[in-house]
């Protein structure tokens, strides 16, 4: 394991010995197939965690599913916590989403129509799943919201398809 995973893990660990949301977890201690079957209670950061193992296991396809699954849920909860500073707020987001999401989102756009295809099964994984981290009943307006960003992020990619590929070409990432 590289160091910036383990770094990530610690991090991970430290947030959610004091967070006031979650036990203390370490979600990288689960396997994939235990992070899979706990999707729909976990924190979104175990979705991330998941998205990563499957990125390191050569899995990258279903990884690009539980990135975009993680990021949605993740994203849903921080639009209920408004104007919080907790430990399990935007900078875990944001830290998450450099080390773990950055080179899994470099990876989708390689094929920014698999992309799209991903996002929306993830979109309606979402939907159909309970989410009982964070209650869509008691949010529905921020869940509401944080779906038709989906939306928009979907087009996005679906309208910058070229420009996309472009890019990561740039980068030299294939």
């Amino acid at each position: 394991m590289d160091t910036s995973v383990k770094y990530l893990y610690i991090i991970l660990l430290f947030f959610y010995s004091f967070s006031l949301y979650a036990k203390p977890v370490d979600y990288g201690e689960f396997s994939i197939e235990q992070l899979k079957d706990k999707a729909t209670t976990i924190h979104p950061a175990g979705l991330y965690i998941l998205a990563n193992k499957l990125f390191k296991s050569n899995n990258k396809d279903d990884a690009v599913f539980w990135l975009t699954v993680g990021h949605l849920r993740f994203k849903f909860h921080l639009a209920t916590k408004a104007n919080t500073k907790s430990i399990d707020g935007p900078s875990l987001f944001s830290t998450l989403q450099n080390f773990i999401g950055n080179p899994i989102n470099d990876y989708a756009g390689i094929n920014p129509n698999f992309w799209v295809t991903a996002a929306k099964k993830a979109k309606l994984w979402d939907l159909n799943n309970d989410n009982t981290f964070t209650s869509k009943k008691k949010y529905q307006k921020e869940y509401v919201a944080i779906h038709i960003e989906m939306d928009d992020m979907i087009k996005f990619i679906d309208d910058n398809k070229d420009k996309i590929r472009a890019d990561r070409k740039l980068k030299k990432i294939n």
